[in-house]
């Protein structure tokens, strides 16, 4: 029983330090009540996790009657003690082109020497990078306008935490195909897609919409070598990858809004974390990760992450 108490203060501890490290002098404090309520820790536990932080010094607080209670001072060092992990964990696509090496290192700046540290994992396919986010793994995830949309849609957990401009995620998605080849999509044609990539299965349905043609399922890695070789005729894919590698295919634009959202760099999150989101807010300034990303994509930085 003593174990389960202790727990449980603790649990009540770290969730009243993630709440006060977002609050400023003057800021209202909730509620006991609201406490309770949003963590479904007893009232007789979190009243004593309070009163912990008040004597640390951690907290200061002042009645205004029927106001309210206000914050007078929050000493984030003391309260960061009772956090016990300081680090968001944040999934991305693998750095494969220079925007997503500019876009990690820009959100690797931000968090350099802050009170609250990041750390960034790589992996292809926003369904696996949402299995780590369902899963604690991970308290974010990054993915295209698009692709955020979609998960947002289907699971009414997720929220957007921060929406970066066009261009951001990718320059564009663009149809590819064999040089001297017409682009038109003639029925009959063979288009390659990795169902893995919400985008690219999206983008496909619509570019397909209406036609008679053969979906061939295959990783993203092997477009170009099996346009190539004739088993496919088209694909969806980033124009970012096909130039800086050079790759010996043409290409023809995507006139639909789709391709727009599907540019923007969007972090996702749990709706009911409004720690991670507050901080993520707080701490990265999109002019300047911006900045950062042009920088790496330019050749002036070097990519660090």
């Amino acid at each position: 029983m003593q174990t389960a108490q202790y727990k449980m203060r603790g649990l009540a501890l770290t969730f009243l330090a993630k709440k006060y490290l977002l609050l400023e002098p003057d800021n209202r404090v909730p509620t006991v009540e609201e406490f309770c309520k949003e963590s479904n820790i007893s009232q007789g536990t979190m009243q004593a996790a309070i009163s912990i932080l008040k004597e640390d010094g951690a907290i200061s607080t002042r009645s205004r009657g029927h106001l309210g209670t206000f914050v007078e001072n929050v000493n984030h060092q003391k309260l960061l003690s009772y956090l016990g992990n300081r680090t968001l964990v944040g999934s991305l696509p693998l750095p494969y082109t220079k925007k997503y090496e500019g876009l990690a290192t820009g959100i690797y700046k931000a968090f350099f020497n802050n009170e609250i540290q990041v750390s960034l994992s790589y992996m292809n396919g926003s369904e696996k990078r949402l299995s780590g986010l369902q899963e604690d793994r991970s308290n974010f995830i990054i993915t295209s306008g698009l692709t955020a949309d979609y998960l947002i849609k289907k699971n009414d957990n997720l929220a957007e935490f921060l929406v970066l401009p066009e261009q951001t995620y990718v320059t564009k998605h663009v149809l590819v195909f064999r040089k001297g080849e017409d682009a038109q999509i003639k029925s009959g044609a063979k288009i390659g897609v990795d169902t893995q990539s919400i985008d690219y299965t999206l983008l496909t349905k619509y570019v397909t919409k209406g036609q008679d043609v053969q979906l061939i399922q295959m990783p993203y890695n092997q477009v170009s070598k099996s346009i190539e070789e004739g088993l496919i005729d088209f694909a969806i894919w980033n124009e970012d990858e096909v130039v800086e590698h050079n790759y010996p295919l043409a290409y023809s634009e995507i006139d639909n809004n789709l391709t727009v959202r599907s540019s923007q760099a969007v972090f996702v999150g749990k709706k009911t974390d409004i720690f991670t989101k507050s901080i993520l807010e707080k701490t990265i300034d999109v002019d300047k990760l911006l900045s950062t990303q042009k920088k790496v994509i330019s050749g002036e930085l070097l990519p660090e992450y």
